[in-house]
């Protein structure tokens, strides 16, 4: 099977469109690092107390979560807003 995608790039609408396709392997990526890689190292550090809080914990999260869509090249404000 074969298929082509053609997207107007002169359309705002379907240059995001374009770049969702783009990125969706990323994207896909980024989820399964999230749920499979990012829980053993969250574990480890509350294990080893590194958090004096719960929002410290909150914190670190976040953190991690908007560093590896950065690392992935995924900007949100393009793909969604």
């Amino acid at each position: 099977m074969k298929v082509i995608l053609r997207f107007d790039t002169d359309s705002q609408e379907e240059e995001m469109e374009m770049l969702r396709c783009l990125k969706a392997t990323e994207a896909f990526l980024y989820i399964w690092d999230i749920l499979y890689n990012s829980k053993k190292s969250i574990l480890w550090k509350v294990e080893a107390n590194q958090y004096e809080t719960q929002e410290d914990l909150v914190e670190d999260i976040y953190t991690m979560m908007w560093e590896r869509l950065k690392d992935r090249d995924l900007n949100l404000e393009k793909l969604i807003v």
